[in-house]
């Protein structure tokens, strides 16, 4: 069993915090007057980090875009706007920062994961009694959205 990732020790990752910041979903006056149900849900993603080396803190806020679209990959009016940031402390942070002041990819990779996984269950729930009935975010290797390669 492994206990870490790279030089990345689980027990020293504390999440503080998570901040809903935005929950936003609209729908056209078009699609409210004839619902459908969304074939498939476009997601796009952003997200930034902030550090604080003095308090061996760091915050990562995810930023998700959904659009629901039909068979014909069209968009058929409905959209939401969810952003969430996550705080975390982290022993000896400062082993983890890179020359250019940024994070190193091991530790990055894990507080993504975590962030990620986290945001499948908030998303879900903050969906869930919307004209979306729930939108469930896909597993995937969120390293990928630390490369742009999602």
């Amino acid at each position: 069993m492994a206990t870490k990732v790279g030089k990345v020790k689980p027990e020293d990752i504390n999440l503080l915090r998570i901040n809903v910041l935005n929950v936003n979903v609209n729908a056209t006056k078009e699609y409210i007057d004839k619902p459908v149900k969304a074939y498939k849900v476009s997601i796009k993603s952003a997200y930034d980090i902030g550090l604080n080396k003095t308090e061996n803190a760091c915050r990562f806020h995810i930023h998700f875009n959904f659009t629901g679209e039909n068979q014909e990959k069209k968009e058929i009016g409905l959209q939401a706007d969810i952003s969430i940031e996550y705080h975390f402390k982290i022993e000896k942070l400062e082993s983890f920062i890179d020359k250019e002041d940024k994070l190193e990819l091991a530790l990055a990779a894990s507080l993504m994961h975590i962030s990620y996984s986290t945001s499948r269950g908030i998303i879900l729930e903050k969906t869930q009694s919307t004209y979306f009935k729930g939108i469930i975010l896909p597993v995937i290797d969120s390293t990928k959205i630390l490369i742009n390669e999602q």
